[in-house]
């Protein structure tokens, strides 16, 4: 019960921190996170709530997930995916708190350090860092992804490619989407800068130096080892031999 109740706290400290982390890159002005860069252009150039265009998107990636679990007809996965659409408003709901109580840093702290470039790149890397660790949390877990890695996941499975391949293919296509969405509809392109790149290139590096400390003590704590798995299996033969 206990490492039960270690795996549902540090699953749902990992949807604040992803949350916080996700909402804080936005902040700094200096371009968003690949993924969330189709919602938080459609959300400035329409005026529209960016925790809600994010809950459209990512409902929208479940919804093509399902889709594809169902052509494969992966009917455990597919009822699975569901899931996710909790997932989404549970964590947009923090996003909309974090992106109400957080502040513009270029424009509200204009003309001291944290709004300069370099305050704002030392908020970005903050950024990057919470947001990988968020990624970790929410991932070692086991429990029901955030929209963005499942159908990254889901799709990886379809075409026969490595996660993190379809990852890089995945964000370019984001970033690519968003450029001329922003181009056709503004004018101009909103949300992609050096940030962007930073993040596509770091938070991967953030999640694997992170797990490669955290990942087996977190696996422990949570019950969730092999050598668990081995004791549970071991106990599941005992008492099948005993039935006998």
């Amino acid at each position: 019960m206990k490492k039960h109740l270690i795996r549902a706290v540090l699953y749902l400290l990992g949807i604040v921190v992803l949350a916080f982390g996700i909402v804080l890159n936005t902040k700094a002005s200096l371009g968003v996170s690949s993924i969330i860069t189709i919602s938080y252009s459609i959300a400035h150039i329409w005026n529209l709530n960016f925790a809600n265009t994010s809950l459209v998107m990512y409902s929208s990636f479940v919804i093509i997930e399902m889709i594809l679990r169902g052509i494969r007809k992966e009917k455990r996965e597919f009822w699975l995916s569901i899931l996710q659409i909790p997932f989404s408003i549970v964590f947009t709901r923090f996003m909309n708190i974090f992106d109400n109580m957080l502040p513009d840093f270029k424009t509200v702290y204009d003309g001291s350090f944290w709004g300069s470039i370099g305050g704002r790149f030392v908020v970005l890397l903050a950024a990057i860092l919470l947001t990988g660790w968020g990624v970790v949390l929410t991932v070692n877990p086991r429990l029901v992804p955030n929209p963005a890695d499942g159908i990254v996941h889901t799709i990886s499975e379809c075409i026969g490619k490595s996660m993190g391949l379809t990852k890089n293919i995945f964000d370019i296509s984001c970033v690519a989407i968003t450029c001329i969405l922003c181009l056709i509809a503004n004018g101009k392109i909103i949300g992609v800068g050096i940030g962007t790149i930073a993040s596509m290139l770091l938070i991967g590096r953030v999640i694997a130096i992170t797990n490669h400390f955290v990942k087996t003590p977190m696996e422990q704590a949570m019950g969730l080892t092999k050598a668990n798995t081995k004791r549970a299996n071991t106990k599941k033969v005992d008492t099948k031999t005993t039935n006998k």
